[in-house]
Protein backbone atom coordinates (compact mmCIF):
# COMPACT_ATOMS: atom_id res chain seq x y z
CA UNK A 1 0.00 0.00 0.00
CA UNK A 2 1.33 3.20 -0.77
CA UNK A 3 2.79 4.93 2.33
CA UNK A 4 1.41 8.52 1.19
CA UNK A 5 -2.39 6.76 1.63
CA UNK A 6 -4.06 8.25 4.61
CA UNK A 7 -4.65 5.57 7.74
CA UNK A 8 -8.58 5.90 6.59
CA UNK A 9 -7.62 5.07 3.42
CA UNK A 10 -5.51 2.09 4.82
CA UNK A 11 -8.63 1.51 7.25
CA UNK A 12 -10.77 1.51 4.02
CA UNK A 13 -8.80 -0.94 2.53
CA UNK A 14 -8.37 -3.56 5.26
CA UNK A 15 -12.07 -3.76 5.91
CA UNK A 16 -12.89 -4.43 2.04
CA UNK A 17 -10.31 -6.86 2.28
CA UNK A 18 -12.61 -8.09 5.49
CA UNK A 19 -15.61 -8.05 3.77
CA UNK A 20 -15.29 -8.93 0.21
CA UNK A 21 -12.89 -12.12 0.71
CA UNK A 22 -14.26 -13.32 4.40
CA UNK A 23 -10.81 -13.02 6.08
CA UNK A 24 -9.53 -11.67 9.24
CA UNK A 25 -7.25 -9.27 9.13
CA UNK A 26 -4.22 -9.55 12.19
CA UNK A 27 -1.17 -8.11 12.94
CA UNK A 28 -0.31 -10.72 15.08
CA UNK A 29 3.04 -12.28 13.82
CA UNK A 30 3.13 -15.44 15.15
CA UNK A 31 0.04 -16.35 13.26
CA UNK A 32 1.42 -18.53 10.59
CA UNK A 33 1.00 -17.36 6.89
CA UNK A 34 0.32 -20.22 5.70
CA UNK A 35 -3.48 -20.06 7.20
CA UNK A 36 -5.70 -18.81 3.93
CA UNK A 37 -8.56 -17.06 6.48
CA UNK A 38 -6.05 -14.65 7.65
CA UNK A 39 -4.45 -11.26 6.23
CA UNK A 40 -1.40 -10.17 7.99
CA UNK A 41 -0.82 -6.73 8.43
CA UNK A 42 3.02 -6.75 8.45
CA UNK A 43 3.06 -2.56 8.08
CA UNK A 44 5.46 -1.27 10.30
CA UNK A 45 6.65 2.96 9.94
CA UNK A 46 5.46 4.82 6.91
CA UNK A 47 6.27 1.12 4.94
CA UNK A 48 2.19 -0.20 4.66
CA UNK A 49 2.23 -4.31 3.68
CA UNK A 50 0.03 -6.95 4.31
CA UNK A 51 -0.03 -10.95 3.37
CA UNK A 52 -2.56 -13.01 2.25
CA UNK A 53 -3.42 -16.00 0.50
CA UNK A 54 -5.35 -14.85 -3.25
CA UNK A 55 -6.09 -16.47 -6.39
CA UNK A 56 -4.34 -14.81 -9.24
CA UNK A 57 -7.48 -12.96 -10.55
CA UNK A 58 -8.27 -11.65 -7.06
CA UNK A 59 -4.77 -10.75 -6.63
CA UNK A 60 -4.79 -8.92 -10.00
CA UNK A 61 -8.05 -7.03 -9.21
CA UNK A 62 -6.04 -5.75 -5.99
CA UNK A 63 -3.26 -4.87 -8.20
CA UNK A 64 -5.19 -2.34 -10.00
CA UNK A 65 -6.76 -0.07 -6.83
CA UNK A 66 -5.31 2.86 -6.60
CA UNK A 67 -4.29 2.81 -3.04
CA UNK A 68 -2.27 -0.42 -3.72
CA UNK A 69 1.55 0.11 -5.25
CA UNK A 70 2.73 -3.46 -6.27
CA UNK A 71 1.36 -7.25 -5.50
CA UNK A 72 3.80 -9.80 -5.33
CA UNK A 73 3.98 -13.37 -5.64
CA UNK A 74 5.82 -15.14 -2.71
CA UNK A 75 8.76 -16.66 -3.70
CA UNK A 76 12.42 -17.38 -2.11
CA UNK A 77 15.20 -14.88 -2.81
CA UNK A 78 18.77 -15.14 -3.06
CA UNK A 79 21.20 -12.25 -2.02
CA UNK A 80 24.18 -12.38 -5.00
CA UNK A 81 26.28 -9.51 -3.83
CA UNK A 82 27.39 -6.96 -1.09
CA UNK A 83 27.26 -3.28 -3.52
CA UNK A 84 28.60 -0.98 -1.80
CA UNK A 85 30.92 -0.79 1.74
CA UNK A 86 28.88 1.98 4.50
CA UNK A 87 28.83 5.63 4.97
CA UNK A 88 31.70 6.95 7.89
CA UNK A 89 31.52 6.25 10.93
CA UNK A 90 33.97 9.07 12.16
CA UNK A 91 34.32 12.51 11.67
CA UNK A 92 37.80 11.54 9.22
CA UNK A 93 37.18 11.35 5.59
CA UNK A 94 36.29 7.93 4.49
CA UNK A 95 37.72 6.77 0.89
CA UNK A 96 36.56 3.86 -1.08
CA UNK A 97 38.82 2.42 -3.79
CA UNK A 98 37.66 0.13 -6.34
CA UNK A 99 34.69 2.21 -7.00
CA UNK A 100 31.67 1.89 -9.52
CA UNK A 101 32.07 4.46 -12.46
CA UNK A 102 28.94 6.09 -10.99
CA UNK A 103 29.96 6.64 -8.02
CA UNK A 104 33.37 7.50 -8.95
CA UNK A 105 31.86 10.14 -10.81
CA UNK A 106 29.68 12.10 -8.21
CA UNK A 107 32.26 12.73 -5.62
CA UNK A 108 34.36 14.71 -8.95
CA UNK A 109 33.79 17.54 -10.56
CA UNK A 110 36.59 17.29 -13.55
CA UNK A 111 37.81 14.31 -15.21
CA UNK A 112 39.70 12.17 -15.03
CA UNK A 113 38.37 9.87 -12.62
CA UNK A 114 40.60 8.48 -9.62
CA UNK A 115 38.33 5.40 -9.24
CA UNK A 116 37.68 6.45 -5.67
CA UNK A 117 35.11 7.77 -3.49
CA UNK A 118 35.11 9.79 -0.58
CA UNK A 119 31.83 9.72 1.55
CA UNK A 120 30.87 13.58 2.26
CA UNK A 121 30.52 14.16 6.20
CA UNK A 122 26.69 14.03 5.73
CA UNK A 123 26.41 10.77 3.87
CA UNK A 124 23.26 8.99 5.03
CA UNK A 125 22.14 11.29 7.15
CA UNK A 126 17.77 11.41 7.25
CA UNK A 127 17.71 8.36 5.39
CA UNK A 128 15.58 5.23 6.10
CA UNK A 129 17.07 2.21 4.45
CA UNK A 130 14.44 -1.50 4.93
CA UNK A 131 16.49 -4.19 4.49
CA UNK A 132 15.79 -7.45 4.32
CA UNK A 133 18.82 -9.55 5.56
CA UNK A 134 19.37 -12.92 7.84
CA UNK A 135 22.10 -11.63 9.59
CA UNK A 136 22.58 -8.17 10.93
CA UNK A 137 23.44 -7.59 14.42
CA UNK A 138 21.06 -4.88 15.01
CA UNK A 139 24.07 -3.88 18.31
CA UNK A 140 26.93 -3.78 15.87
CA UNK A 141 28.45 -0.43 17.04
CA UNK A 142 28.86 0.66 13.69
CA UNK A 143 25.28 0.92 13.30
CA UNK A 144 25.51 3.70 16.43
CA UNK A 145 21.93 2.54 17.49
CA UNK A 146 20.21 3.63 14.25
CA UNK A 147 19.57 -0.33 13.53
CA UNK A 148 16.26 -1.68 14.69
CA UNK A 149 14.38 -5.20 13.84
CA UNK A 150 11.44 -5.57 11.84
CA UNK A 151 9.05 -7.99 11.19
CA UNK A 152 9.74 -11.57 10.72
CA UNK A 153 7.87 -13.36 7.75
CA UNK A 154 8.90 -16.96 7.93
CA UNK A 155 6.56 -18.89 9.80
CA UNK A 156 8.16 -20.01 13.28
CA UNK A 157 11.28 -17.92 12.94
CA UNK A 158 11.96 -15.84 16.28
CA UNK A 159 12.55 -11.98 15.43
CA UNK A 160 16.05 -11.98 15.93
CA UNK A 161 19.19 -12.38 13.32
CA UNK A 162 21.71 -15.38 13.14
CA UNK A 163 24.83 -13.29 14.57
CA UNK A 164 23.13 -11.20 17.07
Amino acid sequence: LSSTASRDVINNHFAMLTSCFNKKISSDLTIQSSNPSIIRDVSFGSFNCYIGKFGPSDAAGLANLPEVINVERDRAYRINAVLASGPPTTTAPVVSSKTPINLDRIDQQHRPLNGKYTYPKSAGSKVNVYLVDTGVNVNNTEFGGRAKLGPVFCEGCPNIDDYG
